[in-house]
C-alpha cells in the first residue's frame, strides 16, 4: 500500500466479559484475518494480573484517518 499509515485501535472490553470473550475467541481470531483489513499486529491487553484478557490493540495500515476508521469493527463477534 503506498502512502499508507499505521494506526492505533484500542478496543477496552466491558467488565465480566471474560467468558463470553473465550467463547467467540476463534471466530474473532477469524475476523482479524478478514481480507480487506490491513492488520499489521494485533494482540490482547491484559490485566494487572497479567493474565486475564481485557481489551484489544489493533494496528492497522490504510491511505488514511478516514480509511482506518472505516474498518467494520462492528463485524466483529468479539465488539464488547
Amino acid at each position: 500500500m503506498t502512502n499508507s499509515k499505521h494506526y492505533v485501535v484500542h478496543r477496552v472490553d466491558k467488565p465480566g466479559c471474560e467468558e463470553l470473550r473465550m467463547q467467540t475467541r476463534q471466530a474473532h481470531l477469524d475476523y482479524a484475518a478478514t481480507p480487506g483489513t490491513t492488520l499489521v499486529f494485533a494482540g490482547p491487553t491484559l490485566a494487572d494480573d497479567e493474565k486475564t484478557m481485557i481489551g484489544s490493540v489493533w494496528v492497522i495500515e490504510a491511505a488514511s484517518k478516514e480509511e482506518a476508521e472505516a474498518v467494520n469493527f462492528e463485524a466483529d463477534v468479539l465488539r464488547l
